[in-house]
């Protein structure tokens, strides 16, 4: 938040608080550790001081005395821009960990000037296999989607999965934004024309983990804030 703030001129920071600057703009970072101190997770971004473009190059569970790396997360870190770092969520006994990531580059105006990938917001669940951590599968897909006419055929506007707590050890409660944007036939004074509509779904996920690294999600549609 500070370094969003006050980055708009990066070469006056650079040449005048050198220091606070190594401490915002970090190539690479080593954070987040785990609730008994023994893991933690290290990041390298391709680009410290060009946030709008930067991305997460590397990323990695790790042994944090060692440095060992036990998992190697970067294929699902989507990490870009600002909010390059993400962030992380351990379960109390540090046997799980839901990272979240980032990539909110395409602008919300551009779903139908620009349609694309929505803007991502994506949590990936690691659990401990041995002396390593192994990624748990977890459906994305939304139950009931077919059904769901007033957003079909509508485009993407953005996803955002994001943990908010874990209710035990195992059991992780997550929440999913979906947001769409679609054009809607309308007469108004006998005038015809398509209406631009937004449409937003809003739903708590709660992720069974089963200690073979299974998952069981019941999904809950709640009203859209």
């Amino acid at each position: 938040m500070v370094r969003s703030t006050i980055a708009s001129d990066v070469a006056y920071l650079r040449r005048h608080f050198p220091e606070t600057t190594k401490a915002l703009f970090r190539r690479e970072m080593v954070g987040w550790p785990s609730p008994d101190g023994r893991y933690a997770i290290r990041k390298v971004f391709s680009d410290e001081f060009d946030l709008a473009g930067s991305k997460v190059a590397r990323s990695e569970l790790i042994e944090k005395q060692s440095g060992q790396v036990l998992c190697d997360m970067t294929a699902d870190d989507i990490g870009t821009g600002r909010d390059r770092e993400g962030e992380v969520l351990w379960a109390s006994d540090s046997k799980r960990v839901a990272c979240l990531s980032s990539d909110l580059t395409r602008a919300a105006e551009d779903t139908f000037l620009n349609p694309g990938p929505p803007q991502r917001k994506h949590t990936t669940v690691y659990q401990i296999a041995g002396e390593a951590f192994a990624r748990v599968e977890i459906s994305r897909e939304v139950p009931g989607r077919e059904n769901d006419a007033e957003i079909r055929g509508a485009v993407f506007g953005h996803e955002y999965t994001s943990p908010i707590r874990w209710a035990k050890p195992s059991v992780l409660i997550l929440e999913r934004h979906e947001y769409f944007r679609r054009l809607v036939p309308s007469v108004h004074e006998g005038i015809k024309f398509e209406e631009v509509r937004d449409y937003g779904r809003l739903y708590e996920i709660t992720v069974a983990i089963s200690p073979d690294g299974q998952s069981a999600a019941t999904w809950k549609l709640r009203k859209d804030r």
